[in-house]
């Protein structure tokens, strides 16, 4: 028996239950104790009659794409370090002349891994051991 009609059977059968509750019961504490009791059936029922119907999450899918993660994961620490670098230099921490150097190093990496991130992007790959992406694809 699929869902929906088990569902339908549930509600029908708690309905006809709480029909005879009411009519046959004359406690109006017990009255009310069986109709909560049988109102989870009823709500299981429906639940399973519109479960269907509701809107269902995304399946999730792992992560494919462990070469383009860990490429974008060095440009973003080529990032911070050209920031860490520029805040050193407005706090005058560093003197702009020898930092000039690291800078231009710091963007040409960052052309750099620009390059590889255009090579990586839709490549399916798996990770290797060591945490870096291997560049064979995903079978």
């Amino acid at each position: 028996m699929d869902r929906p009609r088990l569902g339908f059977l549930l509600a029908l059968l708690s309905l006809v239950a709480l029909a005879v509750v009411v009519v046959a019961v004359e406690s109006p504490g017990l009255r009310l104790g069986l109709m909560l009791l049988l109102a989870v059936p009823g709500y299981l029922g429906a639940y399973l009659i519109l479960q269907p119907l509701l809107p269902r999450k995304p399946k999730v899918e792992r992560r494919k794409f462990f070469a383009l993660r860990e490429t974008t994961d060095r440009f973003i620490e080529e990032v911070r370090r050209l920031n860490a670098l520029h805040v050193a230099l407005a706090s005058g921490e560093r003197a702009p002349e020898t930092a000039a150097a690291e800078i231009e190093a710091i963007q040409r990496r960052m052309h750099e891994l620009v390059d590889e991130i255009r090579g990586a992007a839709g490549r399916v790959t798996v990770p290797s051991a060591g945490g870096q992406a291997a560049n064979r694809p995903l079978q």
